[in-house]
């Protein structure tokens, strides 16, 4: 039998899960209620947790940038040519897409749930820098400053998110144009 702690953890962790789902499939402004719906809670049992819609948002938002940038330095360590980690990044980032856009989308975000956001960023960065320079000193790629690579990098993998329906009229625009976006950018580096 569980603890009464043990099942407020639980709880919880069916809530995060839950808003996860939620928001991936109808953006931040789905509502609460729904969320409770999908936990198999009821509605005040969100808020006996979260007090406030915006701190689910926060714990969500944080515990997935956390996450995401866990996976992030596991596969960069575990590898050393940039193909296979913007690979890794692309394949990383298809598995968490249409959240992963919502949070691209939105405009109104609470800030920590935008400095989480911008924590994994930095993390791609810094790893992106790190494969980066050696390669340029190796001249293995162009010149270009390692911050301006992450810059055309991620400008590139967001502008198909935010405009999915123009590259692929159903599924993970990531997963369909992969190799494009891979081959695209590569063939801009390569010396």
């Amino acid at each position: 039998m569980k603890t009464r702690q043990q099942q407020k953890a639980h709880t919880r962790q069916a809530l995060l899960q839950s808003a996860y789902a939620v928001y991936a499939e109808a953006g931040f402004s789905a509502s609460t209620n729904r969320i409770a719906q999908q936990a198999g809670v009821s509605h005040g049992t969100v808020f006996l947790h979260f007090p406030k819609v915006d701190d689910l948002l926060i714990c969500l938002i944080q515990s997935f940038s956390d996450s995401i940038t866990n996976q992030l330095h596991e596969a960069a360590t575990r590898q050393g040519e940039l193909r296979v980690f913007l690979e890794m990044h692309l394949d990383l980032l298809s598995n968490y897409e249409a959240f992963y856009t919502h949070i691209l989308l939105a405009s109104d975000l609470p800030a920590p749930c935008r400095l989480s956001f911008q924590s994994f960023l930095s993390a791609l960065s810094h790893h992106l820098s790190q494969l980066i320079v050696p390669l340029q000193k190796q001249e293995q790629l162009k010149q270009i400053k390692p911050y301006m690579v992450y810059n055309l990098w991620i400008g590139l993998v967001h502008h198909y998110l935010q405009n999915a329906g123009s590259f692929v009229e159903s599924g993970s625009v990531l997963q369909a144009r992969k190799q494009e976006l891979l081959d695209s950018m590569c063939n801009l580096l390569s010396t």
